[in-house]
């Protein structure tokens, strides 16, 4: 089980309040996760052409405080 977690909660919960507050208008963004961290997805639009915008919010094994 162990190799599937990515961290504690509340090391989650405090990369995602730092995250918003440094991104205001990313409270609407999706969340995706993989071994190596979480990210903020957003689908942007630029001259009506859709792009993905990806923001790190937590990186794994890294001191994000």
């Amino acid at each position: 089980m162990k190799k599937h977690l990515l961290c504690r909660a509340d090391e989650l919960h405090f990369a995602l309040e730092v995250f918003f507050r440094e991104n205001p208008g990313w409270q609407d963004s999706y969340v995706a996760a993989d071994k190596e961290g979480v990210y903020g997805i957003r689908i942007d639009w630029e001259e009506n052409v859709p792009y993905v915008n990806k923001k790190i919010i937590y990186l794994v094994g890294k001191n994000n405080s």
